[in-house]
């Protein structure tokens, strides 16, 4: 039953408020009137509009591209700098049509404030009450370098864990235990081993304050988390080469912030959860269970697991019934509850029989309401910074309009075009040789090298892979990984492309863990179909035209709209080698 809840409130959660997180973080570019103030170093102005070194940075940083030099970096800023004034003069002309009162725009604006309010009460909410503490960074530097690869053996009952510390003390074996006793199948199956390394902050908190303290060999536990009681022990340790709090601060703020946004949000629910004054009509649930409870009876699927209600069979006057109340005015119909319930996996349904969670499924589904009832009585929708992003998204809008009407009717690629391009460029459209493998993946070498004797010795590796190999998906049919090509498998391809068909190979290394294969067939190189390129080709002209296009329009606005660059800003921050 609890299961069923937690992928309920995962499923509806996600969809919702979650995406507040994503959306903040990936803000849009702003570009507009001269209203408003530059709030950070400004990088250019474009008609005396400017743009902020944040609009150039921020995306990048959000792209996690590591430069090999600093000219590269700033000539990534430079091109962002380009479209960004690109986009400030798209903006300007639209302004000129008077697209700031385009019907189309307003209503797509004004479909989209609801998920803006709720963005500005994410950050009001969770991103600005997750201060990072000095002393917290501190901790975390302390055992930032260490890597540690534990197993463990979990069960429901202390005592149970007290008695296989005993049998371990006296010489039991730890593997043997965890598959005879750990309700944990993922990790019981690998003697308890959660199969790789983890770095500080990884881990649950009850497990990792002992095992970054346990010694090679040493038993830690039982120690109690929300998951039951776990005996630890250490596979090994490494240590990576200690730098400076300086050098790495930033990367450690950043995990615990995520965290105490983590446990924010978790807390902003409850407290939201504790006011959501949600009322149940009794006579309405009691139908409800009726007909679910028939719908469960004739199923045959396992315990835990719940069936489709059929619509047909559920009256429509019980459809129209209202269920539930909550909040300010919100109200959940029987209908709006079963297509939600039909929506969601079988496994992610919830048991519509249990008082808690009809309540539970009425919070979750009436969150968004909750949501924006909790951010109006914040009164949020008077923030500036949640008029200042309505304001960008719609000048994003406008932009996008007055693109396509500039690029409108000059932007034409026929089929022709297309053809010309791949008969000129053929070289281009070249399949490289692939090979068809069978694979068998173990999470170290030691069981690599003995897969690989055993194969040698005669065991087909479609048995092998039933047996042992790790790799989702592919143990029932044989490790059978079809075509292996450069982008697909490199790893594996490099040692596929040593060996003729039959012949085994390896162990091929990994990220943690280590595969032994056997070339099934090889598919020669050959060239790629036109259709199958057709697509390709199409974008690449047509971005290349739009590109074209724009530019001219973009010389044509300078001319109007003089641009200022300030080269220094635009480099702050990185040091670039004369």
């Amino acid at each position: 039953m609890k299961r069923s809840r937690n992928i309920l409130r995962q499923w509806a959660l996600t969809a919702v408020y979650l995406s507040g997180l994503l959306s903040l973080a990936i803000a849009f570019s702003g570009c507009g009137k001269k209203s408003g103030t530059a709030k950070g170093p400004v990088v250019a102005e474009v008609g005396g509009r400017p743009i902020e070194l944040r609009e150039i940075t921020d995306p990048i940083i959000a792209a996690h591209v590591d430069y090999s030099t600093a000219e590269d970096e700033l000539k990534a800023r430079r091109k962002e700098l380009d479209r960004l004034i690109e986009e400030k003069f798209l903006v300007i002309g639209a302004y000129a049509r008077s697209l700031d009162a385009d019907i189309g725009i307003i209503e797509l604006v004004d479909k989209e404030k609801d998920k803006f309010l709720l963005d500005e009460l994410f950050r009001h909410e969770v991103i600005d009450k997750a201060q990072v503490a000095e002393d917290e960074v501190r901790q975390w530097y302390e055992h930032w370098f260490d890597r540690v690869r534990p197993k463990h053996i979990l069960v429901k009952t202390k005592a149970k864990a007290d008695s296989i510390v005993t049998d371990l003390k006296a010489g039991g074996d730890f593997g043997d235990l965890a598959e005879k006793y750990s309700a944990d199948p993922a990790t019981a199956r690998r003697g308890g081993d959660f199969g790789r390394e983890f770095y500080w902050g990884e881990l649950i908190a009850p497990i990792q304050s002992v095992v970054f303290d346990l010694k090679q060999g040493e038993i830690g536990g039982p120690v109690e988390s929300q998951f039951g009681w776990h005996v630890l022990e250490i596979v090994s340790r490494s240590e990576l080469t200690k730098l400076p709090l300086d050098s790495v601060r930033v990367g450690i703020e950043n995990r615990l912030r995520q965290k105490l946004q983590d446990k924010r949000r978790t807390a902003q629910l409850q407290e939201l959860r504790s006011k959501a004054n949600i009322q149940v009509r009794a006579d309405v649930a009691g139908q409800v269970r009726q007909q679910f409870q028939e719908v469960v009876d004739s199923s045959q699927l396992p315990v835990g697991y719940f069936p489709e209600i059929p619509v047909s069979k559920v009256p429509d006057q019980l459809k129209k019934q209202v269920l539930a109340t909550y909040g300010r005015q919100g109200e959940l119909t029987v209908d709006k509850l079963i297509q939600a319930y039909n929506a969601a996996p079988t496994d992610g349904r919830p048991d519509l029989r249990l008082d808690d969670q009809i309540q539970e499924t009425v919070f979750q589904l009436g969150l968004y309401d909750l949501l924006r009832d909790e951010a109006l009585r914040l009164q949020l929708d008077q923030s500036p910074v949640y008029k200042e992003r309505l304001r960008e998204f719609q000048e994003q809008l406008m932009a996008d309009k007055m693109r396509n009407e500039v690029v409108q009717g000059k932007l034409h690629v026929e089929e022709t075009d297309v053809r010309q391009f791949y008969d000129a460029h053929a070289d281009s459209f070249v399949e490289p040789v692939s090979y068809h493998v069978r694979e068998v993946m173990v999470n170290d070498e030691p069981s690599a090298v003995r897969v690989l004797r055993e194969a040698q010795a005669g065991t087909p590796m479609a048995d092998l892979a039933k047996r042992y190999t790790m790799r989702a998906g592919f143990r029932n049919n044989g490790g059978d990984l079809g075509l292996v090509s450069p982008d697909r498998y490199p790893d594996l391809y490099t040692t596929a492309a040593t060996l003729k068909p039959g012949e085994i190979g390896g162990p091929v290394p990994g990220i943690d863990q280590f595969s032994v294969i056997q070339v099934l067939d090889v598919k020669p190189a050959g060239q790629k179909p036109y259709d199958d390129v057709r697509g390709k080709i199409y974008e690449k002209l047509q971005s290349w035209r739009t590109d074209s296009i724009m530019g001219v329009y973009a010389d044509s606005m300078r001319v109007l709209y003089p641009v200022e660059i300030h080269d220094q800003i635009l480099a702050a921050g990185i040091h670039v080698s004369q």
